[in-house]
């Protein structure tokens, strides 16, 4: 898991004239012993070595540890003409437009921090936050290489609800894509046993991001059919569809290595549609 986390969550472990300054402690500790890829925008990294060097002297050497070993892990996302474009897009303040900004780019799958209303942009979510502890973003970003827009989406969160959320791998869904094209099967495995087949699948997502899924049907196509269908539900919104037949034209093999044709029928939203595609394996 690849999440943004913000200054403040630092900041606030730093004084031991708060009271709550072991709560703040003890969340850093926390956040520390979980197994996450940690990024922070430039500035927020200089400001947490800024703030250790000028206050970590106030805590105590066990807290201190905590604090240099997250540190240590940190990633930096350094802020170029990209994300400064990007970043006047949100109504936000200047730092949190640059953080988010930073998410987005380095495709992100949250932000971690003790002001997640900053993040708000509409009255809905203030809601999610009130009611769940954190809140799904949704931004629309230009993927120039490829040619094709992406609605990318990350999750706002509390240092608590992040703490609690963090094994409920349904709130983990980066990316939401505009094109089903983006899509290539990289690798299967199949496993076939009492008539019962398990699929293992992992499908390329733009040129940075492989999803696995895994499944089981009465076949292996079945099977197969029905992990690519899960990470593609995960990533762009269609309606209901079912595979409707499937079948491979008569055809004379010159060798190995030689193409051949599958026709497939789906059935979605009401209309069937087919498609012929040739491929060597």
């Amino acid at each position: 898991m690849h999440i943004l986390v913000t200054l403040n969550v630092f900041q606030n472990s730093l004084t031991s004239h708060d009271p709550c300054w072991r709560y703040y402690a003890n969340l850093l500790r926390s956040l520390s012993s979980r197994s996450v890829i940690w990024y922070m925008t430039k500035p927020d990294f200089e400001g947490a070595r800024s703030y250790f060097v000028q206050f970590g002297s106030e805590i105590d050497e066990t807290c201190q540890e905590v604090y240099l070993s997250l540190l240590s892990r940190v990633q930096v996302c350094h802020i170029d003409d990209r994300i400064l474009e990007e970043a006047a897009l949100y109504g936000l303040n200047f730092p949190d437009r640059i953080r988010l900004a930073c998410a987005i780019d380095y495709n992100l799958e949250g932000i971690v921090t003790y002001e997640p209303q900053q993040f708000a942009l509409t009255v809905e979510d203030v809601y999610r936050l009130q009611l769940d502890g954190y809140f799904p973003v949704c931004m629309t970003s230009e993927c120039l290489d490829a040619g094709f827009c992406v609605e990318k989406r990350l999750h706002i969160f509390s240092v608590a609800s992040f703490l609690i959320n963090l094994d409920e791998t349904s709130i983990h869904l980066p990316y939401q894509l505009q094109s089903s094209e983006v899509f290539q099967l990289k690798e299967f495995h199949i496993i076939c046993e009492n008539e019962i087949s398990e699929a293992a699948i992992t499908l390329q997502v733009l040129d940075n991001l492989q999803l696995e899924a895994t499944a089981v049907g009465k076949t292996p196509f079945e099977a197969i059919q029905l992990a690519i269908d899960s990470i593609i539900d995960h990533c762009v919104e269609m309606p209901a569809r079912r595979l409707s037949s499937y079948s491979i034209p008569p055809a004379t093999l010159l060798g190995a290595e030689a193409p051949v044709a599958v026709v497939i029928c789906i059935e979605c939203a009401g209309t069937t549609w087919q498609v012929t595609q040739k491929g060597k394996r």
